[in-house]
Parts: structure tokens; C-alpha cells; sequence
């Protein structure tokens, strides 16, 4: 279901077969579903490849009346376009494209490459046991460190070896 159309086709690829990606992931997460094969069974390949070479991209009415979908939906139909050179993101601009698309507005990608911005929704922590008695106490400091302290702090405790490095001598 994710894979490119031509990938598909076994015409060759580039990394733009990776927009497309980006594309499937971003309609599920939007729409709770697949753009394309989403009633298919998972083991039918040639069910799912034929949707994905011949289907055409459609939404759903409920999403269609959504005044916020309009965005979205212009960003759903730049990555998901069956033509790899004229997907979004495969012209002279590039990324800076998809990072200057509306649907993107308000973002502001040097913060978020600089982990420093906040989600804009935060989930509930599950809470377990320990959680609650306290006894473990690294989880409690991890959350109050840096990401950087915390990746310092699992590279001291990295002791663990290989038992078997040469696994994969034979292929």
C-alpha cells in the first residue's frame, strides 16, 4: 500500500518514491484510512497494486464539506500524484516545496529542527506501577532532561555486546 507506483512497475526510483510515502502516511493519519487498496485484503498484492497503478485519489464527501480539509487535501494530491516528476517535491524547488506548502503555514521548521518546539497536543503518560511507588526513579528524571542529557546518559549504561557479530558472514 505504500509502495510507489514506480516501484510498482519496477521502472526504477528515485527518493521521490519516498514522497509518495509521505503522502500514503499523511492520508491515514488525516483520514484514518488508505488512499488506495484500504478495503483490500492485506495478502492480495496484485488486488492492491492494481488500485494503486489505476485507482484514482478520492476523499471522502465528509472531508470534502471540512472548510479545514482544503489544504490537506491540496498536499495529498502533490505527494500522491502517480507521476514521480511531477509529484510535490520533484521540481527545482525540492523539500523547500512541500516546506513552503499551506498546509505546512505556521510551522516553523528551524524550531522544529532544533527540537524546540512544543506539540501542539501532548497525550496522557500511561502510568504503571513503578510509576506510582516511585521506585523507579530514571523514568521520573528522563523526563525532566534534555533529549541530548538523556541520549549522554543511555550511551554510559551501553555495556551490551554482540554475542555473535559475524551473523551475517554468509550472505
Amino acid at each position: 500500500m505504500f509502495m510507489a507506483p514506480e516501484m510498482i512497475l519496477n521502472v526504477g526510483y528515485t527518493t521521490l518514491a519516498d514522497l509518495w510515502s509521505l503522502g500514503i502516511c499523511l492520508y491515514e493519519f488525516l483520514l484514518g484510512r488508505f488512499p488506495f487498496a484500504n478495503d483490500a485484503d492485506p495478502r492480495n498484492q496484485p488486488e492492491i497494486f492494481r488500485e494503486v497503478l489505476h485507482s484514482p485519489l478520492v476523499f471522502p464527501e465528509s472531508w470534502k464539506r471540512d472548510p479545514g480539509s482544503k489544504h490537506a487535501t491540496s498536499i495529498l494530491q502533490g505527494l500522491l500524484t502517480k507521476e514521480p516528476t511531477k509529484r510535490l517535491g520533484a521540481q527545482v524547488e525540492g523539500y523547500t516545496a512541500i516546506k513552503k506548502h499551506s498546509f505546512f503555514n505556521g510551522l516553523d521548521w528551524e524550531m522544529l529542527m532544533g527540537r524546540q518546539l512544543r506539540p501542539p497536543y501532548v497525550p496522557n503518560r500511561e502510568v504503571y506501577a513503578e510509576d506510582k511507588d516511585g521506585s523507579d526513579s530514571t523514568d521520573a528524571l528522563a523526563s525532566k532532561m534534555t533529549v541530548e542529557e538523556e541520549e549522554a546518559l543511555h550511551d554510559e549504561d551501553d555495556d551490551w555486546e554482540d554475542p555473535d557479530p559475524d551473523w551475517d558472514a554468509g550472505f
